[in-house]
């Protein structure tokens, strides 16, 4: 598979400029070397446009698109990996005491490089800060450049944004299960699993329209586009707040979820495929 190989090769690529930048950014968060501060900013910035330009080009999406056809050429089976949702998670969980948000709020998670567009979120929930009395809530590792840094500042002085950091797994579940929207702005996931948990959890959910979220999410959820425009998400944000979602139909896609994904399923498909 001579795309698949081409593909490698621009991830590889990516992955260096990743680690290019995460080093600057510990550099930064150091003071390390002293005196370069508006130097490394620059080279930051180059890096990251670089990043993105590498991460959402035309070239990449039709690397993508002729991978699929070629497993497809090969009738290979597609099998999914299994989710499995603690059921037992109830509002009795303890949560700790640092997270002291109030209801309603949304909800996204493990925004920790930088194609997961943490700063796209924040950029659009600042743009409709007036417009709610939503709060916002993201939990996990977070990659922030200084403008990113200091639009948190901005937006946890005001008390709108709270990041508990790494959750425990029935916290996570209990903050995911009680929140009013759960967002992914990411502009390419691998699977999307966290989208999935929290369509399972019947969340109302709001995902960037790339192709593994919306073939995993199986058309289910509401989505926007491009990933990257703060704006565009910012208008489906306030349209989802202010919609009345009904709840027999988040349960019936969680149902949906729940069998797609279902643990014994995927086991039986799995041994299916290899035995035959």
């Amino acid at each position: 598979m001579k795309n698949l190989e081409k593909l490698l090769k621009k991830f590889r690529e990516i992955s260096y400029l990743n680690s290019a930048l995460s080093l600057l950014q510990w550099d930064q968060r150091t003071y390390l070397p002293s005196d370069s501060g508006k130097d490394r900013s620059e080279v930051i910035g180059y890096l990251s446009s670089e990043f993105q330009k590498k991460v959402i080009s035309k070239d990449t999406e039709d690397l993508l698109a002729n991978i699929q056809q070629e497993i497809l050429d090969m009738h290979e089976k597609r099998i999914y990996n299994p989710i499995i949702i603690n059921a037992s998670v109830t509002n009795n969980v303890k949560i700790d005491s640092n997270f002291k948000v109030k209801n309603p709020y949304i909800f996204s998670n493990n925004l920790s490089y930088i194609h997961k567009n943490l700063k796209v979120l924040l950029k659009a929930f600042n743009y409709i800060l007036d417009k709610t009395n939503v709060n916002l809530v993201i939990s996990g590792n977070l990659y922030a450049d200084d403008e990113t840094e200091k639009l948190m500042e901005s937006l946890k002085k005001k008390n709108r944004l709270f990041t508990p950091g790494y959750l425990e797994e029935e916290e996570f579940y209990y903050i995911l299960k009680n929140s009013s929207l759960f967002i992914n702005p990411s502009s390419f996931e691998g699977f999307g699993m966290s989208a999935v948990e929290a369509m399972i959890s019947s969340v109302p959910c709001l995902l960037s329209n790339n192709t593994a979220t919306y073939e995993v999410t199986k058309g289910l959820a509401d989505y926007y586009s491009p990933a990257e425009n703060h704006e565009i998400l910012a208008e489906n944000i306030l349209e989802s707040l202010n919609r009345k979602h009904d709840e027999n139909n988040l349960e019936k896609i969680s149902q949906n979820l729940k069998e797609t994904y279902n643990l014994k399923k995927i086991t039986v498909e799995y041994l299916t495929f290899l035995i035959l």
